[in-house]
């Protein structure tokens, strides 16, 4: 790691937390798994990452040794420098040419994809990467949970005039089925919470079953990728962070934010906040990367279960 003094989380990659790994997930390379005994720690460790950070006294989670540093950042995942200023700008550079489409999906697909967005502003952003999921032919079926404050960002009309099917009420029936949170949650192989706001991360925490998607989640076997999307004041709640560790014990995967314009202080040269989803920079491909990863990681553990 020689010229390596400064280190930065890289804003064009994606890494997940769960109860016993993290998860690293972009570029060319196979996703990294690190077993973790901490994963708090290493999600604070990431925020701290957002900026670049000296390597010399950082408080480091256990695991961060020489050799899992080289491995992060061979991958890319990680960003190293002699000083902050080149960091800082490839950041820039990775944030000016974020995409927002992306059509060649990673070699482990999705079966049945359920997309479950929450009311965040960033849900009026998912457009682009709904239809990159169809148009790449992620998964052999989508199926789409708006809540109600969704709506208030993204219009279900919209969705549904590209043929992407659509939900928004537990007691709604369409295409033959009749229970949508029994129906959808037992043919689901993946769910994706993306934004999911701080009360979606309640809700879900405390499996509320209050509404269509935490019906859903609460109903299904299949992995759930949570993406939490909140201003770096929420993020950092006591009780915020209560509910996302206890998401992480429950066995879900939560996407570690990235750094964010906030809403309330949009603007040219407004300043960076934390928070953003772990893909907002990154695009829709590397969303597909990282659920990719999810479905191989879920996929060895059922396998290494079944043996014993």
């Amino acid at each position: 790691m020689t010229g390596s003094a400064f280190l930065m989380r890289s804003p064009a990659h994606a890494v997940l937390t769960t109860r016993s790994h993290a998860i690293f997930a972009g570029g060319p390379g196979r996703p990294e798994q690190v077993p973790v005994a901490d994963p708090a720690a290493w999600s604070l460790f990431l925020r701290r990452l957002a900026a670049p950070v000296m390597r010399n006294g950082m408080d480091c989670p256990a695991e961060f040794g020489p050799e899992l540093a080289g491995r992060l950042l061979d991958g890319g995942h990680l960003l190293g420098g002699a000083a902050p200023e080149p960091l800082l700008a490839r950041r820039h550079a990775a944030m000016c040419a974020a995409p927002a489409f992306h059509l060649d999906p990673p070699p482990r697909q999705a079966g049945h994809l359920i997309v479950g967005c929450t009311g965040s502003v960033i849900a009026g952003l998912m457009p682009q990467t709904l239809l990159s999921l169809v148009l790449s032919g992620f998964q052999e079926r989508l199926d789409v949970i708006l809540t109600e404050t969704a709506q208030r960002f993204l219009a279900r009309s919209l969705l549904e005039s590209y043929g992407i099917r659509c939900w928004a009420d537990g007691f709604e029936r369409q295409d033959g089925i009749r229970v949508p949170h029994v129906n959808l949650a037992a043919s689901a192989d993946l769910i994706c919470v993306l934004p999911a706001t701080a009360d979606a991360l309640d809700r879900l925490a405390r499996s509320a079953c209050s509404d269509l998607l935490s019906l859903a989640v609460a109903a299904s076997a299949a992995p759930v990728v949570i993406c939490p999307a909140m201003n770096q004041a929420m993020w950092a709640n006591p009780g915020i962070q209560r509910n996302v560790r206890r998401l992480r014990e429950d066995g879900h995967f939560v996407m570690e934010p990235a750094v964010l314009f906030a809403a309330a202080d949009f603007g040219a040269g407004a300043r960076l906040g934390y928070g953003g989803h772990g893909t907002l920079w990154a695009g829709p491909g590397v969303l597909m990367q990282a659920l990719s990863a999810v479905l191989d990681f879920a996929r060895g553990e059922t396998q290494g279960s079944d043996g014993q």
